[in-house]
């Protein structure tokens, strides 16, 4: 058994380095816990919606049982993740109790770092295209005058940058357009986290989308399916939906089968 697999499991915490670095280290171990409190809140019912704000409750009791940090800390760590724009806090009910909301400032935050890497990658593939073609016309010159034989070096040289710029074209989608997409992800993530994904899920397709290789004619229309497919497998796994095999003609349902594999 590996050391991570002896140290994770209720002993973790979610961390992100980046939050960290923009609030502080206790705030990002705190707002961890909260998007882990937000979760269970929300499997369970427990959510209470505020001018259309999703709220839940959690004590400094169990922030500090959960974090190990003490009152003070969480109260400073608390004000940053407000002023960072990344939660609300709002006292409610009888006896009085600190309730949070989760903004989508990190969703945006991360969804743009996610396109920001997908634009270096595509700079680095322009970058590769012009080099290869500086590299094809240099093969040209390979060739003896006249009707002599090309120089075979010259030749081996133009045909595998034939083949990086046909890897290069495939390894990114037709449309791939970064204010476009920003809504689009923007809009979708937030249709299925309505529907009962969660903001990690959401995100971590998207991720998987943008890091596909496979050549994508409707950018919306793939990254829809792909939460639509992960949303019935959620479904299916929390025993919301009934198994079905056939599709109303009494032919094996190829859909159902391609989540299954």
């Amino acid at each position: 058994m590996s050391l991570l697999s002896l140290l994770s499991g209720n002993g973790f915490v979610m961390y992100n380095k980046e939050l960290a670095h923009t609030v502080s280290t206790n705030g990002a171990i705190v707002f961890g816990q909260l998007c882990s409190s937000y979760e269970s809140f929300k499997n369970k019912d427990m959510i209470t919606v505020r001018n259309e704000k999703e709220y839940f409750f959690l004590t400094s009791e169990v922030l500090q049982e959960e974090t190990a940090l003490t009152y003070k800390q969480q109260l400073r760590a608390i004000k940053e993740l407000e002023q960072g724009g990344y939660i609300d806090t709002k006292m409610m009910g009888v006896p009085s109790k600190k309730y949070f909301h989760i903004t989508d400032k990190i969703i945006k935050e991360l969804v743009s770092e996610v396109n920001a890497s997908s634009s270096k990658r595509e700079d680095l593939n322009v970058s590769t295209n012009e080099t290869d073609s500086s590299l094809a016309q240099r093969a040209n010159l390979g060739m003896t005058k006249g009707n002599s034989k090309p120089d075979q070096n010259g030749l081996s040289i133009k045909k595998k940058n034939k083949k990086e710029q046909y890897k290069n074209i495939k390894n990114n989608f037709v449309n791939k357009e970064p204010v476009n997409n920003d809504e689009i992800i923007h809009k979708l993530t937030n249709e299925y986290r309505i529907k009962g994904l969660s903001k990690e899920v959401c995100l971590r397709v998207v991720k998987e989308v943008l890091d596909s290789k496979t050549e994508v004619e409707n950018f919306g229309g793939y990254l829809r399916a792909c939460l639509e497919n992960t949303l019935y497998k959620s479904k299916l796994k929390k025993g919301e939906v009934e198994i079905s095999l056939s599709n109303g003609n009494g032919k094996l349902d190829l859909y159902y089968d391609w989540l299954n594999n």
